[in-house]
């Protein structure tokens, strides 16, 4: 069994897809899995063969960027030259995902194929921008429904060619029926996180409030900022780190600090190791994530792990984790207030923050690699027998 992996930035992990594919293919290889890697090269201009961990060959190939989409020439005979026994794309509405299902269709690739969907936020988007109720200009309300077009011709042909789907929340199966998706090709496999949020029994001082992942307009982070605000206002000054890579919306962001005068509360930093965020998460208060679109959140998982509440609203698999953890709280999407309010009654409740930090620890080890490895290596051994 040899396994094709893709993923679009493997030497460069800008969230949790990235981490999650590291983590698999690191945790297969000791089940003595053979694997491969195909990513985009990490400056957009030099092909590459590389290793990782001395076993996995990496091919890393050019990409163009169309918006989101990046197109590899390279990527079409790669995959046709190749024999590998199955291929997993990590990423719906990727262009590799797209050649490996025309490879298909036309009876160039004979393998199985799989699809690790990671969140589906451009589909849920074209849809919701046709829901008067979300909060959205009306810029976007003309730009997202784009995305339709792609869903219902690449992403369908996705839907129709993939034997299996791999899928973490029902929010996701509800939208990608939509596009065709057959119940009958959808696996529900956890995801899981690094052993190292298990090992560390220290006690930590807790003082701020923190949000872990991309900083991007998706991410709910000016209804943070203002939650901060309105604790402020309400007469609570409490700290807020922010962590994560910039995707093109920090400076918006500082603007939006700067304008509502809580500079000295919020602290934007880098993307940190997970050796760092292990002191992070155990320093903080609660976690929030206030997204306007989800799959399946490792920061919240993480969280969880290092005995640290969280707050979050209703999207991808959160409403499941709410129910099934005991450890966190939903707030609406682009409701400051209501953060505020609900994060000011974690500080007052302590009993409630001891429960649901209990809960969360508890919960949180049921996403160990040794689990999640050995469901994937089940998967592929099906499909390729």
């Amino acid at each position: 069994m040899h396994i094709l992996h893709y993923v679009p930035n493997f030497y460069n992990p800008r969230g949790g897809r990235e981490i999650f594919v590291l983590g698999l293919i690191s945790h297969l290889r000791k089940l003595g899995v053979k694997q491969s890697v195909l990513t985009n090269s990490y400056d957009n201009k030099t092909e590459e063969i590389s290793q990782f961990e001395n076993e996995i060959t990496v091919y890393s190939f050019p990409v163009k960027k169309f918006g989101a989409y990046q197109v590899s020439a390279k990527f079409c005979g790669f995959l046709r030259n190749n024999n590998f026994s199955l291929i997993n794309v990590h990423g719906y509405g990727e262009y590799a995902g797209d050649v490996v299902c025309m490879l298909k269709q036309l009876g160039l690739l004979n393998v199985p194929l799989i699809l690790t969907t990671h969140g589906i936020v451009g589909l849920k988007n074209g849809y919701l921008a046709f829901d008067f109720s979300s909060p959205l200009s009306l810029t976007q309300r003309i730009v997202k429904p784009l995305h339709l077009f792609y869903d219902f011709t690449f992403g369908r042909l996705q839907m129709r060619s993939f034997d299996r789907i791999i899928l973490h929340s029902e929010e996701e199966k509800k939208y990608l029926l939509r596009i065709g998706l057959r119940e009958t090709k959808v696996s529900k496999l956890p995801i899981a996180i690094n052993e190292i949020f298990f090992t560390d029994p220290s006690s930590y001082e807790r003082n701020y409030v923190l949000y872990v992942g991309r900083i991007d307009p998706h991410k709910g982070l000016e209804t943070l900022v203002k939650s901060i605000k309105e604790l402020r206002t309400g007469g609570m000054d409490l700290k807020c780190i922010i962590i994560g890579q910039d995707f093109g919306y920090r400076a918006r962001l500082e603007s939006i600090i700067n304008q509502l005068e809580v500079k000295d509360l919020i602290q934007i930093k880098e993307h940190e190791v997970q050796e760092n965020l292990l002191r992070i998460y155990g320093s903080a208060i609660v976690t929030v994530l206030p997204s306007n679109s989800e799959g399946f959140p490792l920061t919240l998982i993480e969280s969880m792990a290092c005995g640290t509440p969280f707050i979050a609203t209703p999207v991808g698999v959160i409403p499941e984790l709410v129910q099934l953890s005991k450890a966190g709280l939903l707030v609406q999407i682009g409701d400051a207030k209501n953060l505020a309010k609900t994060i000011n009654s974690l500080l007052i409740n302590k009993v409630r923050w001891s429960e649901m930090s209990k809960n969360g620890k508890q919960f949180a080890k049921n996403f160990t690699w040794e689990n999640v490895a050995k469901k994937y290596y089940t998967l592929y051994s099906e499909l390729t027998q």
